[in-house]
């Protein structure tokens, strides 16, 4: 997944949400100073596709986003599950700068890695085109 479609995607979840963003991708996050509450991005998809012939030519990226909003655990489900759906809207829009969004799916409860945070998730779908 390109870089300029990350980027994106980290604008418009930091500008949406109330509670702090943490990049959990290559990056240890101490869980023990981190908010009760808070999100971040996974990024496991993507492909990219020739859309026309010859230089410069056009590629489209597809691929999907997961929203992940993070609480700990033993406050039940709502607090997590209330914060996917007030950040579901900044995603059921047609663009997020140039990348073209085709959905999101309904939130949805992921199991805990270790019992102490509960973490719920919903996908985006989209789809950026550009130049080569």
């Amino acid at each position: 997944m390109s870089a300029h479609v990350r980027d994106v995607f980290r604008a418009a979840l930091t500008a949406a949400s109330p509670v702090p963003y943490y990049e959990t991708i290559g990056v240890p996050l101490d869980l023990n100073t981190a908010a009760d509450l808070w999100v971040t991005l996974e990024f496991p998809q993507a492909t990219s596709e020739r859309i026309a012939v010859g230089l410069p030519s056009c590629l489209r990226d597809t691929g999907v986003v997961i929203v992940h909003s993070v609480g700990k655990s033993g406050q039940g489900e709502n607090a997590v599950m209330n914060l996917i759906e007030t950040l579901r809207p900044a995603f059921s829009v047609a663009y997020l700068q140039d990348v073209r969004l085709t959905g999101t799916q309904p939130a949805f409860l992921f199991p805990a890695d270790d019992g102490e945070w509960l973490d719920a998730v919903f996908q985006v779908g989209y789809s950026w085109d550009h130049r080569i």
